[in-house]
C-alpha cells in the first residue's frame, strides 16, 4: 500500500514550491526555520514560515538554489531570469603564474565530460560528440533565444505601440540559427532532445538535468551519450550507415523451378 504521509509530505513540498513561484519569493533562514518573503507585501516582513524538512527536501531535490543576495530562490525562477543554469558551478582556481587567459572548465558541462576518462581511459563523451554539442551550442546562442539579462535600448524593444515585431528585427544568422536548431531537435527526436537543451544550450549539470527532467539517478550520462550521438550523426560527424549505402529496390522471390520451359526453336 502507497505510504499516504509520504505523499501529503510531497504535495506539501510542491505546494510551497508554487507559492515561491507565483509571489516571487524566496527563504531566508532565521534560528532553525526558514522565513517566506513575497513580492506581495514588497518584502517588508515574512508572510509564513516553512520547516526546515522542507527546505531539505526541494533543496536535494534541485528544485531550491543558492540566491545571489542571500537565502534560496526556485531553480526555474533563475532559469527564467539567467537564461542559463551554470551560477551553481564551482569556478576553477586561477594560476598566478599563468600569462595567458585563464579557461574555466566548468564552465560547460561538454568540456567537463570531456576532461574526464572512464575505467578504459577513455573520455566520457568522443570528439564527435562534443563538436556536435559545442554546433548545437553555437545555433543556440546565435538564434538569440536566450532571456536579456542587462538593459536593451533597441526600438525594437520598447513598450508601446511602436514597438514593432521584434521578430522582424532578426538578422539573418539569427533566423537561420533557429532553423538549424529546429532541425537538429526534430531529428533527434523529442525523448532525447530535452536533455540536449539543458546540457548543451542552458548549460546544466548532469545531476541538474536529471531533476529537472525527472530521470533515474546516475542515467543522464547515458542518455546525453545517446542524443549526442544522434545529434553527431545529423550533423555528418558520424557517418550514417543508411545514408551511405544505397537501397537497391526489392524485385521478387520465388521458389526453383518456378519459371516455365518452352521448346526450342528447332524442336517445333
Amino acid at each position: 500500500m502507497p505510504d499516504k504521509s509520504q505523499d501529503s509530505s510531497q504535495i506539501h513540498c510542491q505546494a510551497v514550491l508554487q507559492r515561491l513561484i507565483d509571489s516571487e519569493g524566496y527563504l531566508l533562514q532565521s534560528g532553525r526555520e526558514w522565513c517566506l518573503y513575497s513580492k506581495r507585501n514588497d518584502y517588508a516582513r515574512p508572510l509564513d514560515r516553512v520547516e526546515p524538512a522542507t527546505v531539505r527536501v526541494l533543496r536535494d531535490k534541485g528544485h531550491l538554489v543558492e540566491r545571489a543576495k542571500g537565502g534560496l530562490e526556485p531553480l526555474a525562477r533563475q532559469q527564467a531570469r539567467g537564461g542559463k543554469l551554470s551560477t551553481h558551478r564551482p569556478h576553477r582556481r586561477e594560476d598566478p603564474a599563468a600569462c595567458g587567459p585563464q579557461f574555466n572548465d566548468a564552465e560547460s558541462p561538454l568540456t567537463w565530460l570531456r576532461s574526464r576518462r572512464d575505467r578504459r581511459g577513455r573520455p566520457l563523451i568522443s570528439t564527435e560528440q562534443f563538436m556536435a554539442g559545442e554546433r548545437l551550442r553555437g545555433d543556440y546562442e546565435r538564434s538569440c533565444l536566450e532571456s536579456r539579462v542587462t538593459a536593451s535600448w533597441d526600438l525594437a524593444a520598447r513598450g508601446g505601440r511602436s514597438a514593432g515585431n521584434a521578430a522582424a528585427h532578426l538578422s539573418d544568422s539569427a533566423i537561420t540559427a533557429r532553423q538549424n536548431l529546429h532541425d537538429a531537435m526534430h531529428t533527434v527526436g523529442p525523448e532525447l532532445s530535452s536533455i540536449l537543451v539543458q546540457v548543451c544550450c542552458l548549460s546544466a549539470g548532469i545531476e541538474q538535468a536529471e531533476r529537472i527532467l525527472d530521470l533515474p539517478q546516475r542515467s543522464g550520462k547515458a542518455v546525453l551519450g545517446l542524443a549526442l550521438t544522434a545529434l553527431a550523426r545529423h550533423y555528418g560527424f558520424i557517418p550514417d550507415a543508411s545514408r551511405a549505402a544505397p537501397r537497391r529496390p526489392m524485385g521478387h522471390w520465388a521458389l526453383q523451378g518456378y519459371r516455365p520451359e518452352f521448346p526450342a526453336a528447332d524442336e517445333t
